[in-house]
């Protein structure tokens, strides 16, 4: 599949080599640039798909800022909806109920008991090792091969790749 702008392109990059050919000029040189600007609507395709591109990182950006709103929101009914369990199980110890009463609530069952007690390890240096488990993190140290690559060192198991170009755009 051929789009319009790759069509375009392709057609920049053929008028570009026949000009230079035909009339000995150089990358760079204004009369090429000024020609290919005029005789392609390539550049305003160009600024289009950019102007789309600026509308779309608005619209990701919108959709993280309801996402993070929904986050945050969901946080917050996990907090009320904490608090109301604390406060019901409160009142229940505290007026000595074991069980909400049937008639009060057909719909719900509620009821308290005693959990498993809750560990507290004030200062997790002077647990004997028997009670530890390590850890151990493997990654490869990207920074420490780079430089050896870029050193002129050669391994098996990692090289450097060509760089890709890099569109950089600022809005005004």
């Amino acid at each position: 599949m051929t789009s319009p702008l790759m069509v375009q392109a392709r057609i920049v990059n053929e008028l570009r080599d026949r000009l230079k050919a035909e009339h000995s000029l150089n990358d760079g040189d204004e009369a090429l640039e000024d020609t290919l600007q005029g005789a392609s609507d390539l550049p305003e395709m160009l600024a289009d798909l950019l102007r789309k591109r600026e509308r779309l990182i608005g619209y990701a950006k919108a959709c993280r800022d309801i996402a993070a709103g929904n986050i945050d929101r969901a946080s917050m009914y996990d907090r009320q909806e904490e608090a109301i369990r604390s406060l019901v199980a409160w009142a229940l110890v505290e007026s000595g109920l074991k069980k909400l009463p049937r008639d009060a609530a057909p719909d719900l069952v509620v009821y308290t008991t005693i959990g498993p007690a809750p560990l507290s390890i004030p200062d997790e240096n002077a647990v004997p090792s028997e009670f530890c488990r390590y850890k151990e993190v493997y990654s490869p140290d990207r920074a420490l091969i780079r430089s050896a690559l870029e050193r002129g060192e050669r391994f098996n198991w990692a090289t450097l790749c060509i760089p890709k170009p890099i569109l950089v755009v600022r809005t005004r």
